[in-house]
């Protein structure tokens, strides 16, 4: 009896063997997989994001267009935007994803001082557009942020010149930092 339940266990374990093995070349999950080590001496960034270093004050984001005076975004200088729940924001147009109830929303002032091609650069994971004229405006490119940066995503728009609205929704974070510099 004893020989049995040994040669049974021996069988059951050369069986298992497969699927032990084949569970271990299963990589974590997205969310546990470790973001790459950056070096104690980062890559500089480039010319046109260079200004991410350069922060200005913190801006409160604005929960409607009547109440954008103080929610500026300056060109040229990063800033940390504090963004509100979603659920208090009233957009402009509707975004492209609103994002759920547990995310966070905004709304700024951006004066560009002339047309060209201009980049908004963000530290959180969010959805970016602006609003020209009651309309929202195409981007032109879109992009992750250089490595070991902080930047999660750039997104460059043509904008003329004036008073424009930058709409962020759908960010993980409640507060971010966000950079609008001219594309070079």
């Amino acid at each position: 009896m004893r020989a049995s339940i040994v040669s049974t266990a021996l069988l059951g374990a050369v069986l298992l063997l497969p699927v032990i093995a084949a569970a271990a070349e299963v990589p974590p999950p997205p969310a546990v997989q470790r973001q790459p080590k950056c070096p104690e001496e980062a890559e500089p960034l480039p010319p046109d994001l260079a200004a991410w270093a350069n922060r200005a004050a913190p801006v409160s984001a604005a929960a409607s267009a009547d109440r954008l005076t103080d929610a500026v975004v300056p060109v040229g200088r990063a800033v940390d935007a504090a963004l509100l729940p979603t659920r208090s924001v009233a957009f402009v147009v509707r975004p492209g994803n609103p994002g759920g109830s547990v995310a966070h929303a905004g709304l700024f002032r951006l004066s560009i001082p002339h047309a060209g091609t201009w980049r908004v650069a963000i530290a959180a994971h969010a959805w970016i557009e602006v609003v020209v004229d009651g309309k929202p405006v195409d981007s032109v490119a879109h992009g992750g942020g250089p490595a070991c940066a902080g930047i999660a995503k750039v997104v460059d728009y043509d904008l003329p010149a004036g008073d424009h609205v930058l709409m962020l929704s759908a960010s993980d974070a409640a507060v971010s930092e966000v950079l609008v510099v001219e594309k070079r």
